[in-house]
């Protein structure tokens, strides 16, 4: 199953049907905080301009009472500058997965989790780990 990636950023970016005290999170690793709906539409506003033909592809999926969990593979092609990142031309390809919260009919938490150093890695903006 795929979705389109500008469908997913239209839910993210808090331009769905989510309640008021909504969060968005990042990132293995990332403390829990709420992220406001503007700096979360700024972020994906930079990921579309760097990655235009990002794309998701839905892998598996759950849910549960007030919970689903997504897993999927991002893939695009790097053809944008981001700060400290000037665009490679170089494709990619990153899994990851999202929890989702939902309360009274609303998604009031969404949290994505990705290895950003794969992406990095295979557009060229990171060394490959050395082997032993």
């Amino acid at each position: 199953m795929r979705s389109s990636a500008r469908g997913a950023a239209t839910t993210r970016a808090g331009t769905g049907r989510r309640s008021p005290g909504n969060r968005a999170e990042s990132g293995a690793g990332t403390a829990r905080r709420r992220v406001p709906r503007p700096q979360t539409r700024g972020f994906f506003e930079g990921a579309y301009s760097a990655f235009p033909d990002i794309h998701f592809t839905l892998t598996s999926a759950a849910t549960g009472a007030g919970r689903a969990a997504l897993e999927w593979t991002m893939t695009g092609t790097h053809q944008g500058d981001l700060p400290g990142l000037p665009a490679t031309g170089k494709p990619f390809s990153v899994r990851g997965s999202t929890i989702i919260e939902i309360a009274a009919d609303k998604i009031c938490a969404v949290r994505d989790y990705w290895d950003l150093a794969t992406l990095l890695r295979q557009v060229g903006l990171m060394a490959q780990p050395a082997t032993a």
